[in-house]
């Protein structure tokens, strides 16, 4: 076996004796140390001595003499010492860069440990980050939940109160319904993402493509009122406006107004019944504003009692269309009152000094639901004739006892209480004679062409 070019081997060598010494046998051997204790370059030369005194000779036994044997010892010793020489060589060469690479490595380790400490650093930020992240999605979950329930009460709140909603997308495709949309539309679940276009509906009188094309292009929302079948429909088109966009699509909205709509119809036959009555009343009636001082409503004989009409006095204040001494009057008696009493009095209406018509009032004090007084129902009666006949009456009662002294007079003074009773400015009395009549008393503007005992034929006047 070789190792570095160096044969290793055992040789067993004869030195012989000199000056009669017994000679001696040695066993020369060389070998590596890494054969024997783990050496490296480095090899071990023994000399192996035999005690005996005597060897025996032989063909195979090669003697050396001293000098020969110091020889190859010394080329040996050379050979070895040279290989060392090589060897320390080779081993400082491996010091040097091993020294090297522990520099290296010493600046790798400290890089590592730097880069070690970055990692340290940056596990550190992303572990706070891990808990902003956790927080911001415990965030999210709880908006999530917000919005899962706000859902649920919008989806409720629809269908509580039956209003039919179709929501459109900016490409005019249906996003959703509510189940009260089904009414006026021919509406299925699996239309949901399909082009509303395709949608038919249950009313003929509105041209609904071109109200959602309107209200695209100008933003604006528009109301309509529809019919399906017997129910009436409000139907409303408007744009779906968002914080992000000012529109995202269209909403189409169908409430149900039959109910309202009969109420409606229902209040204004009443109505009309209500002023026709109200309008062929002869008894005046006005109904005043207590808060403003102006007139609600008021009828015929009401009005035409001041000179009016129903429509002129309707929204004035009271004391502008009405004498201003009854407005006072009128404002005194119910001052104070309250809700629900009724004041009864009664006023004289006058033109010129003259009666023009004598009335009795009831004045109603009209509440609110918190009791306040807000209003006035004054109705009027008529008595003008009752007491035109009653003074008359009593008048005519005065002139018995001057019908025995005078009868002439008492004849004039029955002709002024007729005129005044009828309401004429002028009348006579005349007897009758033969064929004509026969003046006996006048009264008022007939005075200026005829004078008591002018006679007139039958054919030429009309007596009542």
């Amino acid at each position: 076996m070789t190792t570095s070019g160096i044969e290793d081997f055992e040789r067993k060598v004869i030195i012989p004796g000199e000056d009669g010494a017994p000679s001696q046998s040695v066993i020369v051997g060389l070998s590596t140390l890494s054969e024997i204790g783990g050496g490296n370059g480095h090899y071990l030369l023994t000399l192996v001595s035999s005690l005996s005194k005597t060897v025996p000779f032989s063909d195979d036994v090669k003697f050396l003499d001293t000098s020969e044997s110091s020889q190859i010892l010394q080329t040996r010793i050379r050979d070895l010492e040279r290989d060392l020489t090589s060897t320390e060589e080779s081993l400082q060469s491996l010091v040097e860069e091993l020294q090297t690479s522990n520099e290296e490595l010493q600046a790798t380790n400290e890089e590592l440990m730097a880069s070690n400490e970055e990692l340290q650093s940056t596990n550190e930020e992303l572990h706070s980050v891990n808990e902003e992240l956790y927080t911001v999605s415990a965030e999210h979950q709880r908006k999530i939940d917000e919005l899962t329930i706000l859902t649920d009460d919008m989806n409720l709140l629809m269908k509580a109160t039956n209003i039919g909603i179709i929501f459109l997308d900016e490409h005019l495709n249906i996003r959703r319904f509510t189940p009260s949309a089904t009414e006026a539309f021919n509406l299925l679940d699996q239309d949901i993402g399909r082009p509303f276009a395709h949608t038919t509906y249950r009313f003929s009188n509105l041209d609904l493509p071109a109200l959602i094309e309107d209200v695209m292009r100008t933003g604006g929302a528009t109301m309509h009122e529809i019919m399906v079948g017997d129910k009436d429909f409000i139907l409303g088109v408007l744009p779906y406006e968002t914080s992000v966009r000012e529109s995202s699509g269209i909403v189409i909205t169908v409430v149900d107004v039959t109910v309202i709509k009969d109420g409606e119809r229902e209040r204004l036959a009443q109505k009309e019944i209500y002023e026709t009555v109200l309008r062929d009343l002869p008894e005046p009636i006005m109904r005043l504003n207590l808060l403003d001082g102006t007139i609600v409503t008021c009828n015929e004989a009401f009005a035409s009692r001041h000179g009016q009409t129903p429509e002129e006095m309707v929204g004035e204040k009271f004391d502008r269309v009405v004498n201003r001494k009854i407005a006072q009057q009128t404002m005194a008696e119910i001052k104070g009152a309250k809700v629900g009493e009724i004041i009864k009095s009664q006023v004289t209406l006058k033109e010129k000094s003259k009666i023009k018509a004598i009335l009795t009032r009831n004045m109603r004090i009209i509440g609110d639901e918190t009791g306040q007084a807000v209003a006035m129902q004054l109705t009027g009666n008529d008595i003008t004739e009752e007491y035109r006949y009653t003074h008359a009456l009593e008048n005519m009662i005065n002139i018995e006892a001057m019908a025995a002294d005078d009868t002439a007079k008492a004849l004039q003074s029955i002709l002024e209480i007729g005129c005044e009773y009828l309401g004429v400015a002028s009348g006579k009395i005349a007897r009758v004679e033969e064929d004509q009549f026969v003046f006996e008393s006048l009264h008022g503007d007939i005075l200026n062409v005829s004078k008591p005992g002018d006679t007139i034929a039958y054919d030429k006047t009309i007596a009542y």
